[in-house]
Formats: structure tokens, sequence, C-alpha cells
């Protein structure tokens, strides 16, 4: 096999922001959720030509979502935070830019434990799952570790 189309196993931190809130509207008021997720996992890339690269990976972190609630009178609204834990797979392209640069576009599937629950009135109101999805666009850049690989 050409030098540099072996496969490929890289450990990563991954690190998901909200570019929107979500919002929940209820009889006793409203609330505003931000979810952002922090995790580590391992990706395995089977599939790799001189620009394109597959792949699939794995890992687990943590889910946290911060909420600003609205009361309707007579209740009282608060901020919270709500942390699970979670684990997630994730099938990717990517196309490189460079000998130490790439763009990847990967579709991720997690499941997490325990089930965050917002609560309205001491009633629960479905709004998070245990099991979610996100899409991501990413660029990555790659730092040599060795002499050899500098070259």
């Amino acid at each position: 096999m050409p030098r540099g189309l072996r496969p490929e196993r890289v450990g990563s931190c991954v690190s998901m922001l909200p570019l929107f809130e979500s919002e929940v509207l209820e009889p006793e008021g409203e609330a505003a959720i931000n979810a952002s997720v922090f995790a580590a996992g391992i990706d395995f890339s089977p599939l790799r030509t001189e620009h394109w690269i597959a792949g699939i990976g794995a890992g687990a972190g943590a889910l946290l979502l911060t909420l600003r609630g609205e009361a309707s009178d007579p209740y009282v609204a608060h901020e919270d935070r709500l942390v699970s834990g979670i684990g997630y797979v994730e099938g990717s392209v990517a196309r490189r830019i460079g000998s130490w640069a790439r763009l990847k576009l990967g579709a991720m599937g997690a499941v997490c434990a325990p089930r965050p629950v917002l609560r309205f009135a001491d009633r629960d109101v479905p709004f998070w799952g245990r099991w979610f999805g996100g899409l991501s666009l990413r660029a990555e850049l790659g730092l040599s570790t060795s002499a050899s690989e500098a070259k």
C-alpha cells in the first residue's frame, strides 16, 4: 500500500457549542435552552485516498444544558444547568487541503444518561430525548509528533 494511504487511527477531543437557542413554551412560562457537548474519542479511517478520507469514530463525554426560564404569574422562574453523560458514534468524510489541514463533515448519533429533564410547575416537560444527533463541519489542523513526520 502506498505511503500515506494506509488506515489511520486518531484520538480526538470534541466540543460542540450551540449556534442557536432552543425554546420551550408552556402555559406556566417559557425556557431558553443552550446545549453543549464536551467529549473525547477515537477515530478510525479505513478508506483513504490522496485527497479524501472516510472514517468512523466513537467516544464518550458530557452534555451540558444551560436553561434560562421566564415564568407566567404566579410562577417563579430560575436558571439551571443540567449535566448528563453521553456516548456517541460518528461517520465522517474529510477532504485534505494541504499536508497539515483538512475539512471534515460528520454526522453523530448519541445517547445520554441520565436523560435531562426540564420541569415546569412540578411536572416534566419533554424537550430533550435520551437519543440525539448532530451534524458538524470542522477544520482540522495537524501537528507533527516526530522528526520523520515533519519531513
